[in-house]
């Protein structure tokens, strides 16, 4: 740690200024400086956090801390060295031994960052005072300009400013150093597959080709995946597109992928690849972070090798065919058997539908035969011309039922209405019914003596039976 100390500082020592033990040395007074993490990779780490904490040891602590800051500093050529202020935290009042900070951060590069700290004030043995602090720096998904800003071509150290028992004192802590990492393919969620490396012509089954974009809080979206093969792209998915390409360099191939917020993939097969298929296979990314740039990386490059095939690789083959015929014959005769007994499943249960179907129609008729119900009203006419027999006169009516029943129903009847003779008393019977069958049932008007009746009308209705 470097110490600046003022003349005056060194006057107030001298005359025992200070109320602290003498036996204190400048490394008693704790400042501690640490970045997390020390490797940075721009636009893709989530954040970078410089954290300076002034802290007291059991005999020795800081009587009054006026400021903490963060100082950046620049070695220029010819040993020029450049210190900027980025940010501090000071006490400015006072009232009942609390303190309030107030930031001091000059514009520039540091939109993003979130700026904390305090100084507070504590009681020694009830008798002194003594102050401790922090402060912390803390930058979202850091820009290349930001983290050049600390670490590149310069290094950020914790000042502290403040009295102890060396007088008014500058303390810095040594710089932290941040590092500058390249975005790889793999740190934006990059993962790439090629099965198998070496393919024999026409006797390798398939050949894939896997390129896939695990999505990590760093990534937004996923704008692109290519799969490039000896430097030409062969397939290609933008925006949810699927664009094969060259497929004159890459025949016979089958492309599928998907697109999902931050994850997307892309997949390549190709039936029995031939001696086309073989080469360099790279996969190519395209993504928008969470401050919407577009970062593209490529993979490491996986070869694949086409081997010529020998007499063994086709008397395996052959075997293999072989073999794989035995199994698709029992297949087939197993499959044979099955399907006979499901015709035989089939055909019962064709059985069983035609029975059903009979149930069905029959209980159809039932509903239509229990909800026939018919009505209707019948004129017997003057009495005068009804058939004589003796003191009686009677009309026989038969009536017809709209349409019939499929059984016999039940009939009942009412008279509804009639007009007779006022000079002569009111006789008149309505009865039945009589013969009722499924199509209709016969009713009979009848009066005696010297009744006549001009009018006289009858209302039945048919219900079915059950």
């Amino acid at each position: 740690m470097g110490v600046y100390i003022s003349l005056g500082c060194l006057l107030l020592a001298c005359l025992g200024g200070s109320a602290q033990s003498t036996t204190c040395t400048q490394s008693d007074y704790e400042t501690a400086l640490s970045v997390d993490p020390p490797d940075v990779i721009p636009l893709v780490t989530k954040e970078l956090v410089f954290t300076c904490t002034v802290v007291n040891t059991s005999s020795c602590f800081w009587d009054e801390i006026y400021s903490i800051a963060f100082v950046a500093v620049e070695r220029r050529p010819k040993g020029v060295i450049k210190e900027i202020e980025l940010a501090k935290v000071s006490a400015l009042e006072k009232e009942h031994n609390s303190i309030t900070g107030t930031w001091i951060m000059p514009g520039g590069v540091f939109a993003t960052e979130q700026i904390t700290g305090h100084i507070s004030t504590h009681r020694i043995n009830g008798t002194r005072n003594s102050q401790t602090g922090y402060i912390q720096l803390s930058i979202s998904y850091p820009t290349l300009q930001q983290t050049q800003s600390y670490g590149l071509h310069s290094s950020t150290m914790c000042r502290v400013r403040g009295s102890n028992n060396y007088g008014h004192v500058d303390q810095n802590d040594q710089p932290a150093h941040v590092h500058i990492k390249n975005p790889t393919f793999q740190s934006l969620g990059g993962d790439f597959e090629v099965n198998p490396a070496d393919i024999k012509p026409l006797l390798t089954d398939t050949l894939t080709v896997k390129c896939n974009v695990n999505g990590i809080e760093a990534v937004k979206r996923v704008n692109e995946i290519s799969v490039v093969k000896d430097g030409v792209i062969v397939a290609r998915m933008a925006l949810g597109h699927i664009q094969p390409t060259n497929t004159s360099n890459f025949p016979n191939a089958t492309i599928k992928g998907k697109f999902i917020g931050s994850n997307g993939h892309l997949i390549v097969t190709v039936n029995y690849p031939m001696k086309v298929h073989s080469g360099s296979f790279e996969c190519m990314i395209k993504v928008v972070n969470q401050e919407d740039m577009e970062l593209e990386e490529t993979s490491d490059a996986d070869e694949v090798y086409a081997k010529r095939p020998d007499l063994n690789d086709v008397v395996e083959r052959v075997h293999d065919l072989i073999v794989e015929n035995k199994g698709l014959t029992k297949e087939t005769h197993i499959q044979a058997s099955q399907i006979a007994a499901l015709n035989t499943t089939n055909i019962n249960q064709q059985t069983r539908i035609g029975a059903l179907d009979t149930i069905t129609t029959n209980l159809q008729e039932e509903l239509t035969e229990v909800q026939n119900t018919q009505s209707g009203t019948e004129e017997c006419g003057d009495s005068n011309g009804w058939q004589v027999f003796g003191n009686q006169r009677v009309k026989t009516i038969n009536v017809k039922f709209p349409t019939s029943y499929s059984r016999v129903p039940t009939v009942h009847h009412a008279t509804v209405g009639f007009d007779d003779d006022n000079d002569y008393n009111s006789r008149f019977v309505i009865s039945g019914p009589f013969s009722v069958t499924k199509h209709g049932f016969v009713m009979k008007c009848l009066t005696w003596h010297d009744s006549r009746n001009y009018v006289l009308t009858a209302s039945w209705i048919s219900v079915a039976s059950n």
